[in-house]
């Protein structure tokens, strides 16, 4: 009885998510989504409703969606951060952000 209580629990654990396996998933997005045959001025938004999508716990979706309130120049920062807490060396997710803002940076929002 013992023995199937733990593979039921561990089921369902496995079945809530985490927030390693949703920083992986965030940072391997750009892998996944098709991004070329989408416009450009419409990749980042196209990104961000497949992760949004393919979120399973509910620290993954805290943190994506606390990134829509943070300066866009932080975001790429935070990412990274975040990726490498969860112990993932890389994230392409971030280098796609990282390169967008280069290519049209974002100005600074007004302080209220």
């Amino acid at each position: 009885m013992r023995l199937f209580l733990g593979a039921v629990s561990a089921v369902v654990l496995s079945a809530c998510g985490s927030l390693k396996k949703d920083m992986q998933t965030m940072c391997d997005a750009p892998s996944k989504v098709e991004l070329s045959k989408y416009d450009p001025a419409d990749q980042g938004t196209i990104l961000a409703g497949w992760i949004d999508e393919h979120l399973s716990s509910s620290e993954g979706k805290k943190f994506f969606s606390s990134l829509a309130s943070i300066d866009p120049r932080e975001r790429t920062r935070l990412i990274r951060e975040a990726a490498k807490e969860q112990g993932l060396t890389t994230c392409a997710w971030a280098d796609f952000y990282e390169a967008a803002m280069k290519a049209k940076p974002v100005e600074p929002t007004p302080a209220q």
